[in-house]
């Protein structure tokens, strides 16, 4: 903060005046006693549930929870022996930050990919045996093995087993 308020009042720009004055002028930074009781009230609402369980785990209460507890705790533990907390907090970071947009990109690739995959592959119906719940076990075992009938016609049989069984 101190940083930011020296290079808006020391810094000298081109040109004259500083960009961020302007910006700054009129702008209300007050918020209304509504609003800030609602983030009060849930603030307030955090603490409570988080002493609540606490409490449940340091006074014993709920076994299987503070069997929980001390397990995390380890766990815990032996990854920041494992680990300086400065690189935890840089992992903490990716995870949370970056990798929805790694996503959302992989995501659309994926889509993109699978599309192309439908268009060039227009001979079968390709049907999702996962989400479809009429398709029963032995649909899905039929199709796989007319699949792997058509893979089986097409690798060289006399080279994988040797040239012996192509005399016979």
């Amino acid at each position: 903060l101190l940083v930011c308020f020296g290079y808006s009042k020391f810094v000298t720009f081109r040109g004259g005046q500083n960009p961020f004055a302007e910006r700054l002028k009129n702008i209300d930074f007050s918020i209304s006693r509504e609003t800030l009781t609602e983030h009060v009230e849930c603030v307030y609402a955090a603490w409570e549930a988080l002493r609540a369980i606490s409490r449940k785990i340091f006074y014993c209460s709920d076994l299987a929870l503070t069997g929980k507890a001390a397990a995390s705790f380890w766990v815990m533990s032996v990854i920041g022996n494992w680990f300086s907390g400065v690189i935890l907090l840089y992992s903490c970071f990716l995870v949370f930050f970056i990798w929805p947009r790694v996503y959302q990109e992989k995501k659309a690739d994926e889509e993109n990919q699978e599309t192309a995959v439908q268009q060039n592959d227009a001979r079968e119906p390709v049907t999702n045996y996962r989400h479809d719940p009429e398709a029963g076990s032995s649909q899905v075992m039929a199709v796989v093995k007319t699949q792997l009938a058509v893979v089986l016609e097409k690798l060289p049989m006399d080279k994988i087993l040797g040239k012996k069984k192509k005399k016979e």
